[in-house]
């Protein structure tokens, strides 16, 4: 939802297309946590229209696999997808000490925060690679 927003901001989405998956289907279908809606909503993001989705055919043309973490990092590796084509999303935040986005989902409200702001933090540089992998393929 955030780098989607971000996609349009920067009226990108006519070129790029944002997809959200997860490696496993344990809640394919569902709405994303209340919480993590309630900080996205806070933050001015509108995630009500997201729901649950698993990695399947349709994401293996994708140009750029972004993982939160490590341990996604590694599924989408096994999956068989190109190393190069798998990135950490805070490898784009400068600042990141670490590059796992903390998981929100056994924690309150303020750990939702901080999942947000790490989200946040990368886009700026996430946003100038897609730009220029747009023009590479121009």
């Amino acid at each position: 939802m955030i780098l989607r927003s971000v996609i349009e901001d920067e009226g990108l989405e006519p070129y790029v297309t944002v997809s959200s998956c997860g490696t496993g289907g344990w809640h394919i279908g569902q709405k994303a946590d209340k919480r993590a809606l309630a900080e996205l909503r806070r933050a001015g993001y509108d995630g009500d229209s997201h729901r649950a989705a698993q990695l399947g055919e349709k994401h293996e043309d994708a140009d750029l696999f972004i993982a939160l973490d490590s341990s996604h990092r590694n599924a989408l590796l096994r999956y068989g997808f190109a190393p190069d084509k798998v990135r950490l999303l805070r490898t784009f935040d400068p600042a990141a000490h670490t590059y796992d986005v903390e998981d929100p989902y056994y924690g309150d409200a303020h750990d939702f925060e901080i999942a947000r702001v790490q989200i946040e933090s990368a886009m700026p540089q996430l946003l100038e690679w897609i730009k220029h992998e747009l023009q590479e393929k121009r």
